[in-house]
């Protein structure tokens, strides 16, 4: 028969014994359990588990205790029996670090361990490795002051684990059936002064310290509902609008750990020293139940708070208790700043039902309102009219949510169909990462009413003997009435030796009018035209491949009168090829505002004249 587990483990620690000037007894001698051969599990290393437990644990009842725990550990490991010896062992690490953070346990020599902590951690590691489980690593600065660790089974009642004793800076609460039902796990937290643990931060959001890394061992990939994590953030130097909209953030596992996951705000009031902001403490680990104080106790905790006279300092702004968020998964957490929007073209008035120009844009930027973060995912900002300004039944209308492109939201085709002063927008960002940057509200603009506008040609009109009085000219259009006001010439004058504009649109993307010069036999010139002298200027002839106004037939050559405007701004114009069977008939073209040139011909069934509806940019012609 093999010698048993507990065997070696007293043979160990007696050799120890004789080698070691320490005073210290040796274990006492326990009934044999079953023998049991170790040799499934290579990494148990035993003599070692003998060295660290005599190190750590005083001589009588503590000792005692422990080996009991070993023993407990020894007997089960037998075949069937992982369970049972998996709930030896998380019972003996838990009487462990209650130990621990009662100050009980020795200080080992520095030839055996650097620290009590440090002792502890091997010595866990060492007893999972004897389990076959995946050992929980260096978890020396989760076992030190400022750190926390606790074993958390599937049906223990909700518990708060908490850092630093009576000053608690980080936490996590764990309610019943977080964990999976069939396997206990042992909970740390550890802080990262340095952060130097991943954080994929690529857009470069702003981190504030303290840093904590919180682990499960065996690790829980996603647990079965969120839990609350929290930590005191260190608020010296922060605005207090700035600490207002921090939001805990930690590697996000569903996308392998690339990108960030940003947690909605919670209060994590299990943190109730964080608007003081003192040290970390001297305990080592803290655990307790979170309904340990009962809901009238926490209610009275917070009336108190409330009563009590509040500087308006960044600290208090935070929550009553710690920065906190609900999480599926564990990784490093940190506070971050998902930023703020900022206007950066603010809307300008502008006629009712057109669009707003130039286009509006919201930056994503941080604190400072110059830097622009620009996020790695599909981040997007919202625009509305900021309930209360304007007129009440007014309408936004275009794409109110667009993507942000480089840090910028740009939003080319807004509108309000209702005038109305005072308006305002606001803007407010979604991100899937769940950062929530402070939203923006607008300077207040007009929305007025609009006008409408017509144009004079020239005269005599057909030999009937009436003379226009101001050829080529804008007027504006009594909507009710019909009765037109004189405005101005363009002074362009067209083929015929006059001013003449046979066609008018409004460019959505710019609201600047254009006209065309002449008609449909007098030639083809792009204006625009000034909306309050009516003074025209020049843009160029409109001619180009597959359309020339000068190769009509004899007595109408061809020209042009109509304009239309799609609704992302392209030109369109009527062309016409002169009248009788050697005519080409109406066409329509595509022309570059710029310069008036023609840059596509569609053919048409003698169609001439143009309108197009803004919202949905299509164009309708009626035949001459």
């Amino acid at each position: 028969m093999q010698r048993s587990f507990l065997t070696k483990l007293l043979v160990a620690a007696a050799a120890l014994a004789l080698a070691c000037t320490s005073d210290r007894s040796p274990l006492p001698t326990q009934p044999q359990p079953p023998a049991y051969s170790t040799s499934s599990f290579p990494g148990c290393d035993v003599p070692r588990i003998a060295q660290l437990v005599k190190a750590l644990f005083p001589p009588g009842s503590k000792g005692d205790l422990a080996q009991r725990g070993i023993s407990a550990i020894q007997s089960s490991l037998g075949p069937g029996k992982t369970a049972i010896a998996q709930a030896a062992m998380f019972a003996f690490v838990k009487a462990t670090l209650a130990d621990l953070a009662a100050g009980t346990l020795l200080l080992p020599s520095p030839t055996i361990a650097p620290s009590t902590s440090a002792a502890v951690s091997e010595l866990f590691a060492l007893l999972y490795q004897c389990l076959g489980l995946t050992p929980p690593g260096d978890i020396t600065a989760a076992l030190s002051p400022g750190g926390a660790a606790a074993v958390v089974a599937p049906t223990d009642p909700p518990t708060t684990i908490t850092t630093g004793g009576d000053h608690p800076a980080a936490g996590v609460s764990i309610g019943t059936g977080a964990i999976s039902t069939t396997q206990t796990v042992l909970v740390t937290i550890a802080p990262d002064p340095a952060g130097t643990n991943p954080f994929p931060n690529t857009a470069g959001l702003q981190t504030f310290p303290p840093f904590y890394e919180f682990r499960t061992t065996p690790d829980v990939a996603l647990f079965n509902k969120p839990v609350l994590a929290g930590i005191c953030v260190d608020l010296t130097n922060v605005p207090p609008v700035q600490a207002q909209r921090l939001q805990l953030a930690h590697a996000d596992r569903s996308t392998n750990s690339t990108t960030l996951q940003i947690l909605a705000r919670q209060d994590a009031g299990f943190l109730t020293n964080c608007s003081s902001f003192g040290s970390l403490g001297s305990g080592t680990t803290g655990s307790a139940p979170a309904d340990r104080l009962g809901l009238l106790a926490r209610l009275a905790q917070r009336a108190v708070a409330l009563l009590r006279p509040q500087p308006l300092h960044a600290a208090t702004l935070v929550s009553p208790g710690g920065l906190g968020g609900l999480t599926s998964n564990f990784t490093d957490f940190r506070a971050v700043d998902p930023g703020q929007l900022v206007f950066t073209q603010q809307p300008t008035n502008t006629l009712a039902g057109a669009f707003i120009t130039p286009a509006v844009k919201v930056t994503l930027t941080k604190q400072d309102g110059i830097t622009t973060i620009t996020p790695t995912t599909a981040d997007s900002v919202t625009v509305a009219i900021l309930t209360g300004t304007g007129t009440a039944s007014a309408t936004l209308s275009g794409a109110k949510q667009v993507p942000l492109v480089g840090g910028v939201a740009t939003f080319g085709d807004l509108s309000i169909d209702q005038p109305g002063t005072g308006y305002q927008l606001t803007a407010s960002g979604t991100s899937p990462t769940g950062a929530v940057p402070a939203p923006a509200t607008s300077v207040a603009f007009d929305i007025t009413e609009a006008l409408l506008f017509g144009s004079s040609s020239n005269g005599p009109r057909f030999g009937d003997g009436v003379t226009e009085p101001h050829p080529g000219s804008l007027f504006t259009i009594n909507q009710a009435t019909g009765t037109a006001t004189f405005i101005g010439s363009t002074g362009i004058n067209s083929d015929r030796g006059v001013p003449e504009v046979s066609g008018i649109a409004f460019d959505p993307t710019t609201g600047i009018l254009y006209g065309i010069t002449g008609s449909a036999c007098t030639g083809a010139r792009l204006i625009t035209i000034n909306t309050s002298t009516g003074a025209g200027t020049l843009v160029g002839i409109i001619v180009g491949a597959g359309f020339d106004a000068t190769t009509g037939p004899l007595g109408c050559p061809g020209g042009s009168d109509a304009l239309a405007f799609s609704s992302d701004g392209t030109l369109y114009a009527g062309g016409w090829n002169g009248n009788g069977p050697t005519a080409t008939g109406g066409v329509l073209l595509k022309v570059d505002k710029s310069n008036g040139a023609v840059v596509a011909v569609y053919g048409t069934t003698s169609g001439i004249h143009l309108a197009s509806t803004r919202r949905t940019g299509k164009r309708f012609r009626l035949s001459r």
